[in-house]
């Protein structure tokens, strides 16, 4: 597997672990989310972006 190929699964795995992530956080939490990422989440915030969900359940 090619680098760009490599970087493309990851971002997809992380993507597809926030989405199933997102979905334990409270509605407000979730609207919360989408307004900070209102077109959805960058690459290159992918893991920012994970790290917030992750912390977000933890505090609950």
């Amino acid at each position: 597997m090619t680098h760009s190929k490599t970087v493309k699964k990851l971002n997809e795995t992380a993507r597809e672990t926030m989405m199933n992530l997102l979905v334990q956080c409270t509605e407000a939490q979730q609207k919360l989310f989408h307004r900070i990422y209102p077109k959805g989440v960058p690459d290159e915030k992918i893991d920012w972006a994970l790290s917030q969900i992750e912390r977000t359940l933890i505090k609950e």
